[in-house]
């Protein structure tokens, strides 16, 4: 009985049609048996038919792009990693703070000169006041740290605004 389904699948499957039609008629199949031999057929053409097999172009559209935003000025990029060309970035940066408020957590929301608003996102304790000069380095796995110059203590922030 499989071996009648094996055939069928195979003249179903003429080489007019391309990968991609033929993977989407095995998907549609709801047997999983059937489903499963029609694309253990569907390999082996492949296999047999270099021609037929998926080229890198195609996967191109799986991946995430990796650049979403482009700048030229690399204080506005610092913390926006994802969105900005790995090759613009800084790996510290200096400002001065403009406002220090505290959310309803306690958490400290600091305010910096060059308009960017950081959050604190762990519990150390960090004294901070307007007109402080601050240092923004990064850390490792993507994390950043707020410390004010001159001074071992810092803070794990994220970049909000």
């Amino acid at each position: 009985m499989k071996l009648r389904y094996l055939t069928l699948l195979a003249l179903a499957f003429g080489s007019q049609a391309s990968i991609n039609d033929k993977l989407a008629q095995c998907a549609q199949l709801s047997d999983n048996g059937l489903r499963l031999a029609c694309f253990d057929a569907l390999a082996k053409q492949a296999k047999a038919d270099p021609a037929m097999a998926a080229t890198p172009a195609s996967n191109e559209s799986l991946r995430r792009p990796a650049v979403v935003a482009k700048t030229e000025d690399k204080a506005a990029s610092f913390g926006m990693e994802q969105k900005v060309q790995r090759e613009t970035q800084l790996e510290q940066l200096t400002a001065i703070v403009t406002k220090v408020d505290k959310n309803p957590y306690g958490k400290l929301v600091i305010v910096l000169d060059n308009g960017q608003i950081w959050k604190q996102s762990d519990s150390n304790y960090l004294s901070l006041k307007n007109g402080d000069k601050v240092v923004l380095d990064k850390g490792a796995l993507g994390s950043i740290y707020l410390s004010t110059e001159g001074s071992n203590r810092n803070i794990r922030v994220s970049r909000s605004k």
